[in-house]
């Protein structure tokens, strides 16, 4: 029995943007212990950190778009924008859990990179998800 990558009728996003948010979770985390290792290199890591903070964010949204929307078959905008939703909305919740100051400017330029690459990702998936065409047979 073949599984089709498509949703049906009855199935919602819900799930694929569930396990694409948990991927994006533990690929940002990844990506920015790598980051932290690196900035060690540089003389001031401070300066560099947000830099390669926004740039784990950027990266783990993009997968996470592209995973939902991979996983859901269709509407990749869509899914990139829920799971970029709840990518912004899962970091301020992590700041109030943790007592975290927040500036407002950062927050925005994150929450808006976050949902915007998440779209971008969802798009990339939704056109590469695209017929391939076969090459044609030879006689």
């Amino acid at each position: 029995m073949q599984k089709s990558n498509t949703h049906n009728e009855k199935s919602s996003m819900l799930l694929p943007v569930a396990k694409a948010l948990g991927t994006a979770v533990v690929a940002g985390t990844v990506l920015a212990a790598i980051f932290c290792f690196a900035a060690l290199r540089f003389d001031d890591p401070e300066k560099v950190s947000a830099i390669f903070a926004y740039i784990a964010l950027a990266a783990a949204a993009f997968v996470g778009g592209y995973l939902a929307s991979k996983m859901y078959g269709e509407k990749g905008v869509l899914c990139g924008l829920t799971v970029g939703l709840s990518l912004a909305a899962l970091m301020i919740l992590l700041c109030f859990a943790f007592s975290l100051p927040v500036s407002p400017l950062a927050y925005a330029i994150s929450a808006v990179g976050a949902v915007g690459f998440s779209m971008l990702g969802g798009k990339f998936a939704e056109k590469s998800c695209g017929k391939r065409k076969r090459p044609k047979k030879r006689r």
